[in-house]
């Protein structure tokens, strides 16, 4: 099998532009993301970084997209079976909601896929409760 891929869906209780910056602004990203930093200039062809509260880079990538409040695309480089991969986000503004859309085309039998499809569900549940309450969710330990 190849690159099958991960898709997530949800509908948040926000502006495109909130959801933006959400996901393009590491003091936001430190509050859903477990205290990870997501950091690049945005530009196309520039680097992107995701650290860890101690300062380790757990992800290298690049921008592929990044057409502000619509879309950002990134590639994934970890260090497990998600590497060279790709992450999209599409945001559909929907009255006063927005549909987020993140699809990860990992192959779903490489080692490292389901604790990935697992880590997108709590960030983006994480990002979801941040961006309706003003509050990041409560953490849970990590094993590895």
């Amino acid at each position: 099998m190849g690159k099958e891929g991960f898709l997530y869906q949800t509908i948040i209780n926000t502006t495109p532009e909130k959801l933006w910056a959400a996901l393009t602004t590491a003091e936001f990203t430190r509050q859903y993301w477990f205290g990870r930093s997501v950091e690049s200039d945005w530009k196309i062809g520039s680097p992107v970084t995701i650290t860890t509260p101690e300062g380790t880079v757990e992800v290298k990538g690049k921008v592929l997209d990044a057409q502000a409040n619509k879309r950002l695309s990134y590639t994934w480089g970890s260090g497990t079976g998600t590497d060279n991969t790709t992450v999209v986000f599409e945001i559909t503004q929907m009255g006063p909601l927005c549909k987020l859309v993140i699809t990860h085309d990992i192959d779903l039998n490489a080692a490292g896929a389901q604790q990935a499809a697992n880590g997108w569900t709590f960030i983006l549940c994480g990002l979801k409760t941040f961006l309706e309450t003003g509050k990041p969710m409560p953490a849970i330990p990590w094993r590895k």
